[in-house]
Order: C-alpha cells, then sequence, then structure tokens
C-alpha cells in the first residue's frame, strides 16, 4: 500500500526525516502529507496492542534484482566499446551508494576513479562549505586525469551534481538541459534510422509526441531544444510529486527539477542518481561527443533567483495580493506567479512549500538583466508584507 524511509536529514543534522511513499513508490502529493503530519501532530490514531503487530518480511536480493534492471535499460555494448567517454570521477560522499554503484560500473568496464566511498554514518550530513569544498576537490580531480566528466552523489543517490572535463561546475539547469538535447538527438537518430529500413509511412495517426518535463521556472531554452527535434516541453509545479506524476505520462522519456534530480520514466518515475550517471556515459558514447560540447552547442540563457524570507502567516495575503496585481497576465499560471515581460524576459515568484519565504526567479537576455529583475521583484515581496 506504500513504502516509509527514515533517515538523517541531508539538510540539518538535527533533525531526522519519515518519507512516505505511495503504491507506485512515489512521494505523496502535498495535501496527503499534510494528513499525516496532522494526524502525527495530534496523536490522532490507534496505537496497536503488542499481539495485533504483523509480521515484518524482508526483500531478497534486492541488489540483484536492481542491477538486473539496471543494465537491461543501458546499452551495455556502446559503454563497454567506448574508453574515452566511460572515465569519469565519482564522488560517493561517504554514503551507501557505494556499496552498489561500482559493482555496477564494474560490469558497464567504466573507467572509474572513486573519491569518498567508505560508508561513514558521521559524514552523511555537511555543509553548504563542506559541499563546495567537495566539489573543488572533484573538479580539480576530473581536469587532471582529463576524464569526461566528474559526478557526486547526494547522500540518498537521487540527486546528483556535475563537473565538466575542464573541472568547472555545471549548473544543474543546464546538466538537465544537455541531457534532454542527447536523448532527443537520440531518438531522432533512432528514427532515421528505422525510416532508413522502413520507408513505408506510419499508419498511426495518434502519434504520442516526444516530451520532456522541466519545473515551472526552467529557462525558455527548453522550448528552443524540444523545435529543434519536433518534441514537446510540460512545465509542472516546482514540487517532486508533480514531477514524478508528470513523468508517468505517455511519450515522456525524461524529467528533470533542474537540481540535481533526473529521472527516465522508462527505468522508474523516481530519481535516480546511480542510473542517470551511466545513461550519461551511454548518450556521450553513442553520439561520440563529451558533456563540454554538448553544453557548448546549448541556447544561451541568463537565470537569477533569490529567496526571500516571509512569515507563514503573511504568505498567503502576499499570494492573494499577487494574484489580483497580475490577474490579467497573459501567461498560464502553473505554480505561483509568473509575469512575461515581453521579448523572453519573465519573473516567477513562488511561495516554498515547506519553509517560510518565497523563490523569486528571472530569465532575462544578461546575468545582470536577470538579476536587476529578481532585485526588483524581491523588494515587492517584501514591499507586500
Amino acid at each position: 500500500a506504500g513504502g516509509v524511509h527514515v533517515r538523517l536529514s541531508p539538510f540539518d543534522a538535527r533533525v531526522v526525516d519519515i518519507k512516505f511513499f505511495d503504491r507506485r513508490g512515489l512521494d505523496l502529493d502535498k495535501a496527503t502529507e499534510r494528513r499525516v503530519e496532522g494526524s502525527f501532530f495530534r496523536e490522532d490514531f490507534r496505537r496497536v496492542y503488542l499481539d495485533d503487530v504483523g509480521r515484518i518480511d524482508y526483500a531478497n536480493d534486492v541488489e540483484q534484482q536492481y542491477a538486473a534492471d539496471y543494465l537491461k535499460h543501458l546499452n551495455v555494448d556502446a559503454i563497454q566499446s567506448a574508453d574515452d567517454y566511460s572515465r569519469i570521477v565519482v564522488d560517493y560522499a561517504n554514503a551507501s551508494s557505494g556499496l552498489v554503484l561500482p559493482t555496477l560500473l564494474g560490469k558497464l568496464n567504466a573507467d572509474v576513479v572513486a573519491i569518498n566511498a567508505v560508508v561513514q554514518e558521521l559524514a552523511l550530513y555537511q555543509t553548504l562549505e563542506q559541499f563546495e569544498q567537495g566539489m573543488e576537490r572533484l573538479g580539480a580531480i576530473t581536469s587532471t586525469l582529463k576524464a569526461a566528466f566528474g559526478v557526486r552523489l547526494d547522500t540518498g543517490g537521487e540527486r546528483i551534481y556535475f563537473v565538466d572535463e575542464e573541472g568547472e561546475q555545471v549548473h544543474g539547469m543546464t546538466a538537465l538541459a544537455a541531457i534532454a538535447e542527447l536523448m532527443l538527438t537520440d531518438i531522432g537518430v533512432r528514427g532515421a534510422e528505422r525510416g532508413a529500413r522502413s520507408p513505408e509511412p506510419a499508419k498511426d495517426a495518434h502519434h504520442t509526441p516526444t516530451i520532456v518535463v522541466v519545473p515551472v521556472w526552467a529557462p525558455s531554452i527548453f522550448e528552443e531544444i524540444a523545435a529543434r527535434h519536433g518534441a514537446e516541453i510540460i512545465r509542472t509545479r516546482f514540487n517532486s510529486y508533480a514531477l514524478m506524476t508528470a513523468a508517468l505520462r505517455n511519450g515522456v522519456i525524461l524529467a528533470g527539477d533542474g537540481q540535481g534530480s533526473f529521472i527516465f520514466p522508462e527505468f522508474q518515475a523516481t530519481a535516480d542518481g546511480l542510473f542517470t550517471i551511466a545513461k550519461l556515459m551511454e548518450l556521450t558514447a553513442l553520439h561520440k561527443v563529451r558533456l563540454t560540447e554538448v553544453i557548448r552547442q546549448l541556447p544561451h540563457y541568463a537565470l537569477a533567483s533569490a529567496r526571500v524570507p516571509c512569515r507563514w502567516e503573511d504568505k498567503g495575503r502576499v499570494m492573494r495580493i499577487l494574484n489580483e496585481q497580475y490577474r490579467g497576465s497573459s501567461t498560464k499560471q502553473v505554480d505561483g506567479v509568473r509575469i512575461d515581460l515581453g521579448n523572453g524576459e519573465w519573473a516567477l515568484i513562488l511561495p516554498d512549500a515547506d519553509r517560510p519565504l518565497f523563490h523569486v526567479i528571472a530569465e532575462a537576455d544578461s546575468d545582470t538583466d536577470a538579476r536587476q529583475l529578481v532585485d526588483k521583484y524581491s523588494g515587492l515581496v517584501q514591499g507586500l508584507q
């Protein structure tokens, strides 16, 4: 019926997270989360008698089943025969991914330099400063070894953070755009090959479009990338449940949040950093390109963001005023309040679901212009309080 996972919060060492999942293995929607939290804090639940406790079963061969499915959804031959594109650096961040991923990469004959591969409980939480230092070390090692790319996994193996072959950190949104470009190119190449083998036109009038799912705050380059390949972009609310449920739609090949989470629905509809690493190796090997080359060919974009603190009791009022003020906007409101400023420029004011703050995000022609828009609308949110 569902699942529960208990962990130390990766964001705060003083907090323990209890994560609930539905029968599909997906995160709960916010409404259900709040009902669970309400029952817990009101203690509105029956305490079970000792002799009513059910049987506890332990799943067998979990790693073996995962490994079999993992390899089944990859072009193993392409990775094994591409030495130049399978030389990578992996920072396991002293987490449990180091118990699983090395075996899988070994089966792919990948040339891997492992960092922090030993599981250490005290290292599961790191400050932002420690994280940045770790990324700098990863970049230095990757550039020195001339690896195809370097990657750092988070504590749960869900999110990953890239550096390119030159050791430069890759923004999460840029990484998502690069992988989307590679995925769509690969589908186009395979479609052309099928067409060459079978020149008869397809008889299916209800063709399912190829879809990439991105969050509402993603830059407009995703529409440009999709247009190149005849694909579609779906924008979702800024939470993991919305991203996962959108990934279940027919035709979706990739979903991502621009912050290190990548979902490949053909494998599973949840973020999986372990699979993403191998998938990127496969795509770069098939098309004989480096991650750096793909990034350089992406359309230019300038995105800026800021967080504006706001008391819980003021957030609803601020949102009501903003909705009233921008009611006439022609832009479809997916999440928060998006203000279309013309010429590809926009600003988004987004309330955080779990913290007393607003996210203000803007896209413009240059980094300076984007930052000015963020400053302008941050001031608006502060003024409305």
